[in-house]
């Protein structure tokens, strides 16, 4: 059975573009002239296939006569991209030399917008199951060589869940990154066996949902609020939170299992050390359940939503229970020696310093949709971006930091980057970037 990044919601899906801007009610309205995007487009054409001056003259005439014909075509959401569909017959016509080398760099873009994809696919799939350095570097060279009938679609009609984690506001990579198709077996073939149990388990999580939903459904309004205990009609002596906190607890004590194995996986804990370490855990979670955090009310984790809205509440929960100073689990963690301590270190910077690369990777993603970067301003711009986060902390919240710190970048230090065409749409991706760290 084929598994769809979608169904998963390890994918990166967002829905703001270049020129694009959601209004109230999902509609969405230029934010710029076409003309702007239009001249922008020219400016790429013309840089990736070296045209003369008299060449790009030519372009730029036969796009300004034929842009009213074809404006009914252009998607607000798409501009750029349409337009770069309209104006490939005319290149073709007055230079198949640069049609050609145009294509070419089209086939680049492709396949720095797959790795990126492939990034931010295992970065996600690494929050769910904790994967290794090896489990990563296996699982991206798989996703990027497509060896073995991996599948990656890129479809801007891809209907899709929205992961909040990767791309809070919809804005980090302008566009839809795809999704990968790939087959149960070539995932356990990667995968230990408790992560495998694990990624069935946020699988299962739509039909669980659903089951969810019906019982909440059971509840009075009023009493979710804070009011009756129970509505007319319906037994008082049920508790109607009694399903709702078993299903919370059993998210919690799952979360804890993966937490309590990849610690045991990167630290080399042995057995007694992971029973010691899942009892602490237990304890955190009994004093966060004392404290009166556990409940339908105010638990972190919405489980009648979909796996990625689980993923961002996972962080707040490790946030809130394990990574507290008075947390009996961070105690032991702290509490490790020698080796153990070390080899836990490693792991978790080389884990923080994949999904920061990941990150980075997207954001370039973005600015090259909306902006009309070459390959090689995307080359450059991710290595400035990946300087500006080398010092970026593994807190929780990590990717609203790391987005704060890229939205801050001094504009003067940026702007050589990008053409005199680009930077204007540039500014207004550093902005976005700006919105969706808040």
């Amino acid at each position: 059975m084929k598994f769809a990044l979608a169904q998963a919601a390890l994918m990166v899906l967002v829905v703001a573009t270049s020129c694009a801007a959601a209004e109230p009610g999902g509609r969405f309205r230029l934010q710029e002239p076409l003309e702007e995007t239009l001249k922008r487009e020219i400016w790429f054409m013309a840089k990736v296939g070296e045209l003369s001056p008299q060449e790009r003259e030519s372009l730029t005439a036969e796009a300004n006569q034929s842009l009213d014909a074809w404006r009914p075509r252009i998607e607000p959401t798409l501009a750029g991209t349409n337009l770069r569909r309209e104006l490939k017959p005319a290149l073709r016509n007055i230079s198949p030399v640069a049609s050609a080398k145009f294509e070419a760099e089209f086939r680049r873009l492709h396949e720095r917008s797959r790795r990126a994809a492939a990034l931010v696919y295992v970065a996600e799939l690494d929050e769910a199951l904790s994967l290794s350095a090896e489990q990563r570097g296996r699982l991206y060279e798989l996703l990027v060589t497509g060896e073995r009938g991996v599948g990656w679609a890129l479809n801007a009609g891809t209907t899709a869940h929205i992961p909040m984690r990767w791309a809070d506001k919809n804005v980090v990579t302008a566009g839809w990154l795809g999704e990968f198709f790939i087959s149960d077996d070539q995932l356990k073939a990667i995968l230990q066996p408790w992560q495998s149990r694990r990624h069935r388990f946020f699988l299962s999580a739509v039909p669980q949902n659903q089951r969810l939903i019906s019982a909440r459904r059971a509840i009075e309004p009023a009493m979710l609020a804070g009011g009756q205990t129970a509505r007319p009609g319906r037994d008082a002596s049920r508790p109607a939170e009694t399903t709702l906190t078993a299903a919370q607890e059993q998210w919690l004590h799952g979360y804890l299992d993966r937490l309590v194995e990849h610690i045991a996986e990167d630290a080399g804990l042995n057995d007694e050390q992971r029973k010691r370490l899942r009892l602490a855990g237990s304890l955190d979670i009994q004093r966060w359940r004392d404290a009166g955090a556990l409940g339908v009310h105010n638990f972190p984790v919405p489980i009648y939503s979909n796996p990625p809205t689980i993923l961002e509440g996972l962080s707040t929960i490790r946030a809130e229970i394990f990574d507290v100073p008075e947390s009996a689990f961070q105690k032991f963690t702290r509490g490790l020696q020698g080796d153990q301590k070390q080899r836990l270190a490693t792991a978790e910077n080389e884990r923080h310093r994949f999904r920061r690369q990941a990150l980075v990777e997207a954001v370039v993603v973005g600015f090259e949709r909306s902006a009309a970067l070459t390959a090689a301003q995307c080359a450059v711009l991710e290595e400035r971006l990946t300087d500006s986060l080398e010092h970026c902390p593994p807190t929780p919240h990590w990717r609203s930091e790391c987005l704060k710190t890229i939205a801050a970048l001094p504009q003067e230090d940026l702007q050589p980057f990008f053409a005199d065409e680009q930077w204007p749409a540039a500014v207004r991706q550093l902005k976005q970037l700006g919105t969706a760290a808040r």
